[in-house]
């Protein structure tokens, strides 16, 4: 098995270039640092899902996690890319381990470390991605990467996620002013909170697969060792996409949670829990309940689990209060299977 080179060690290079007068937290240990840059990525897969790279969220209701993010510190381990800097700036946490399966994801978030590294605030940082701008925001990266595989990987990434990334940022920017709910976008405490992360060699980003057997595993050892525990965990909509398999049970429950811990996920069975925007319906769990019911082996999927979960006034949106050993919620009836790959069991 071949495996890339952590980007993490790519981006300790970035914070050489920040000013650490303007960090708000310190520099995260050398033995700390070797130890997140080590983990392992696992298998490129076979295919991706519908052969797309996913370049932004397209989850369009994220103001409804905030409140439930707040203060929460501790680790994020989120998939993904735009959405999980939010998330660290809601939350403000201390380390943030960015995870993907897809490579081109990973190259995505050395463009990001490049344009967070420039960009003294949001202003800033939102023309990194502008048309005008590409000149220099391709230099800016030349010179972070030098030759070789890393820089024209980060390369291809800017060219083609570029306009993608630019339009999704500005919307999610007037979005969440539409709903008042504030943000690194116009909150300079909260950007410059993700800058720092940076700049304090807090972020790391790894090609991980949320059921494969090597990057989870080893992520939760690493903070096992550090003393560190998950504040947040972000799979996005990816267990709609897979049961909860033996090798996906056995990641979780090895990451070290507490009664801090959250799990924010979206799923795209709307017509059946309700949807918050579009496409998805918004979960919101505490860690620790989460890992109880990967331990009830008779839980067979994120889908099979909402059963349980407390419904919310906001349509869309649930949490969860109960247990597996309770009773599971009441709900609409369900219309006839579609397929098994497309509703929950």
């Amino acid at each position: 098995m071949r495996r890339m080179p952590a980007p993490a060690v790519l981006f300790l290079a970035l914070s050489t270039f920040w000013s650490t007068a303007h960090a708000e937290l310190d520099p995260l240990s050398d033995a700390a640092v070797a130890e997140f840059s080590a983990l392992p990525a696992d298998p490129e897969p076979e295919s991706l899902t519908r052969n797309s790279h996913y370049w932004v969220s397209n989850e369009n209701a994220l103001e409804l996690f905030a409140p439930h993010l707040e203060g929460r510190g501790g680790v994020l381990l989120g998939v993904g890319t735009d959405q999980n800097f939010l998330f660290a700036a809601w939350a403000r946490a201390e380390v943030l381990i960015l995870m993907d399966f897809d490579q081109a994801i990973v190259d995505l978030h050395r463009v990001y470390a490049v344009a967070f590294a420039g960009a003294a605030d949001v202003s800033a940082f939102l023309a990194f991605w502008q048309p005008e701008n590409v000149d220099s925001s391709r230099s800016a990266i030349e010179a972070t990467y030098g030759e070789g595989r890393q820089r024209r990987a980060a390369l291809r990434a800017y060219k083609t996620a570029r306009h993608a990334v630019s339009n999704r940022l500005l919307r999610v920017k007037l979005h969440l002013a539409s709903v008042g709910r504030s943000s690194l976008f116009d909150d300079p405490a909260q950007y410059l909170h993700v800058k720092a992360l940076f700049a304090s060699r807090r972020v790391f980003a790894v090609r991980g697969d949320l059921t494969a057997g090597a990057t989870v595993k080893a992520i939760g050892r690493a903070l096992k060792s550090l003393g560190l525990h998950v504040g947040a965990y972000y799979p996005s909509n990816a267990e709609q996409y897979f049961d909860f398999t033996p090798q996906y049970r056995a990641n979780i429950l090895a990451l070290p949670m507490n009664d801090r811990s959250v799990v924010i996920r979206t799923l795209g069975w709307g017509k059946i829990y309700g949807r918050a925007d579009a496409t998805y319906h918004y979960n919101v769990q505490p860690g620790l309940n989460f890992q109880r019911f990967l331990e009830a082996r008779r839980i067979k999927s994120a889908g099979h689990m909402l059963k349980w979960r407390t419904p919310s006034p906001k349509v869309g949106f649930s949490t969860f209060e109960k247990s597996p050993e309770d009773r599971p919620t009441p709900g609409p009836k369900r219309g006839p299977r579609k397929s098994k790959k497309s509703q929950p069991d």
